[in-house]
């Protein structure tokens, strides 16, 4: 019903989050590294 779409959605959500994040960390530990 309704709730498995939300769920789907909702994962959706949180696999590009996650994603997103994970890029925005990597792209800090670069920037900082590449200070020195």
């Amino acid at each position: 019903m309704f709730n498995n779409a939300l769920d789907s959605v909702g994962a959706d959500l949180l696999t590009c989050s996650i994603i997103s994040l994970g890029i925005g960390i990597g792209y800090l530990i670069i920037a900082e590294k590449s200070k020195e």
